[in-house]
Formats: structure tokens, C-alpha cells, sequence
């Protein structure tokens, strides 16, 4: 982990005295909850209170890779969550008018042991974190385990790939634009397309609504640029652990991002939500938050990357670490 952050900050500074001079726009990490029982759903990622520009293309290619450890046993409930889990993520969005915007988001799954557990251990005793059982459990195994009085209703314990749900999205742009102070309304339709039983989908039709804000204005004399987000998001019947889904979601995100120079932008943001589940247990019933943080470095005047860590403010609601990557271009 130190070499990777090392490594990080050297990229970062390499490209910072480079002489590359693009000053993008100031976007959110595109990131949500990797927790393995959460992107099933259509919790949406954070996006920009600014919409695409008439006739423009905006694509993401992302990666997700999370690492999560986590068990809890109380009387008629049982989940254990022990594996990685890689995200790729392919979302496109097109500028249909000055005030529209339509979008659609198509996840890969790949579930498995993985090879980060130890990356893991590393960066727990790098920061004093406790180990939290990891250093009495074999590494890189999977095991998505949820039980309900004695019944497994999910039980992942091999390694797999496939798409996941596909989500259809839309936008309208209340005021403002990139420029300025903005306010957007979005939606987003996520679709059944994934296999409930290996956690690649929830088997269910579920309706997002959220309004999503960008202030480039407020702080510009420190080049600062706050945003934010807040909505709802409507459940359909799962076939995942249908006696205990809740079939309604809040959902937020707020944070800032600081341009250091005209290709680097440092940014750090909070995403959370409310439960998923009526669950007792600590990984499916509690409110949940994440901090991300790390870096956007504009590789010319339309494409960005994307560099982010992510950590569980909540305990045990959203995996001990996700590393973010993406690559962010418009055409």
C-alpha cells in the first residue's frame, strides 16, 4: 500500500510539472457502495449538477475493485461476506437539447477471492486499523452468505463473471451549466439483466429520482468547486432475500474538489444511504457511508482520470476499501 500511494502521488506530480494545461470540468467520483448485496440495486452513482452539452458524447469506463470482510450471526440471521469483487462499468450520456440528456449504464461483474487480502492487511497496519479477523481467516476465498432462520437465500461461494443490471438514464437541467451553478434532475430505470443468484442482479425493476448540484462560484478564488446530490430510489420485488428488501432507498453525496494546477484536481466526497434491508445485522441494516478520496488529472481538453480510494465511514455497511479508476472522455 505505501509504494501504491508513493506511486500515486508520483503520478500525480509527474503529470502536475508537465506543462499540460486542460482545466475540465469538476465532476464527483462516479462511486457508489460496493458493499456485494448493494450495486444489485439501482443506487445510482454521483454525478454532476451540470448535464451534457447539446450533441456531445460523454463515456466512462470504470473500474470498482473492492475488498470486503465482514460477518455477523444473531439469532434468525446470518450474512458473511468474504471476497473481491471487480466492477467494470461502461456508462454513456448524450446531450439530446440544451436541457436534456439521456444515458444508459452497463456493468460486468467478476466475483472471486481475489488477490487483495493482503494488500488489505498492509494497509490496516499502515493506519493502526484492527485487523477485524482477517489474520485468523484463510486469504483470498469467497463466500456472499446470507441466511434466515437456519435457510441459506444466498450463498456465493465460487468464482464468477457476468453483466450485471443495465440501467437507462435521464436528465434535465433545471439552471445553470458548466460555468456556473447548476442544478440538475435526474432519473434513472434499472433493469433486470443480471443473475440474482450469483449477485451479478437483484432480479428487479427499480426507479431512481435525485436532484444533483454543482457550485463552481462560491469558492473560486481557491479554485475550489462543491457538489452534491440527494434523491430516492424505488425497489421492485427482488428475487434476492425478498423477506427482508425494503422497497425504499434515500440516497446522497456530497463533497469538493480543489484544482491544484490545470490538470490536477484533488477531490474528496462522502456517498451514503439508508438501508437496503430490515435487517438486525450490521452489514444489511444500518445507514451507510463512504468516504472516497484521491485525484482527477486531465489527460487532454476531453479526456480525465480518475484516481480514488474509498473507505467505510459506517463499519461493516460497505467493504474495508475500494480501489476506483476511470476514464472519462466526450466527443
Amino acid at each position: 500500500m505505501k509504494k501504491f500511494c508513493i506511486r500515486l502521488v508520483g503520478i500525480f506530480w509527474c503529470l502536475n510539472i508537465s506543462g499540460v494545461s486542460h482545466a475540465s470540468e469538476i465532476e464527483p467520483f462516479q462511486t457508489r457502495n460496493q458493499n456485494p448485496f448493494i450495486p444489485i440495486f439501482g443506487l445510482p452513482v454521483a454525478e454532476a449538477g451540470f448535464i451534457t452539452q447539446p450533441g456531445e458524447l460523454k463515456a466512462a469506463a470504470f473500474l470498482d475493485l473492492s475488498n470486503s470482510f465482514s460477518g455477523s450471526n444473531l439469532p434468525g440471521e446470518r450474512v458473511w461476506i468474504d471476497g473481491q469483487t471487480s466492477r467494470y462499468t461502461l456508462l454513456v450520456r448524450y446531450g439530446l437539447s440544451a436541457a436534456l440528456e439521456a444515458g444508459i449504464e452497463v456493468p460486468l461483474v467478476h466475483q472471486g477471492g481475489g488477490s487483495t487480502d493482503a494488500l488489505i492487511d498492509n494497509f490496516h497496519k499502515l493506519f493502526g486499523f484492527s485487523p477485524a479477523g482477517r489474520n485468523r481467516t484463510a486469504r483470498n476465498q469467497i463466500s456472499y452468505l446470507y441466511a434466515s432462520n437456519g435457510v441459506n437465500q444466498v450463498n456465493v461461494n465460487r468464482s464468477g463473471m457476468g453483466v450485471g443490471d443495465i440501467t437507462l438514464s435521464g436528465a434535465y437541467q433545471l439552471w445553470g451549466n458548466t460555468d456556473t451553478r447548476s442544478l440538475a434532475l435526474r432519473a434513472g430505470l434499472k433493469l433486470p439483466t443480471g443473475e440474482s443468484a450469483t449477485l451479478h442482479g437483484s432480479g428487479s425493476t427499480d426507479l431512481s429520482l435525485w436532484l444533483a448540484c454543482s457550485d463552481p462560484e462560491t469558492f473560486s478564488a481557491w479554485d475550489i468547486t462543491v457538489f452534491g446530490s440527494i434523491g430516492a430510489l424505488a425497489l421492485g420485488n427482488a428475487k434476492v432475500m425478498q423477506n427482508v428488501q425494503r422497497h425504499a432507498v434515500a440516497f446522497g453525496s456530497m463533497g469538493l474538489g480543489w484544482r491544484v494546477s490545470e490538470s490536477i484536481v484533488l477531490k474528496a466526497q462522502i456517498d451514503g444511504h439508508t438501508p437496503f434491508y430490515n435487517s438486525s445485522l450490521d452489514e444489511l441494516g444500518l445507514i451507510s457511508a463512504q468516504l472516497v478520496f484521491g485525484g482527477s488529472i486531465d489527460l487532454s481538453e476531453k479526456m480525465a482520470l480518475d484516481i480514488a480510494l474509498s473507505e467505510d465511514i459506517v463499519v461493516a455497511s460497505a467493504p474495508d476499501i475500494v480501489f476506483h479508476l476511470a476514464l472519462r472522455t466526450k466527443f
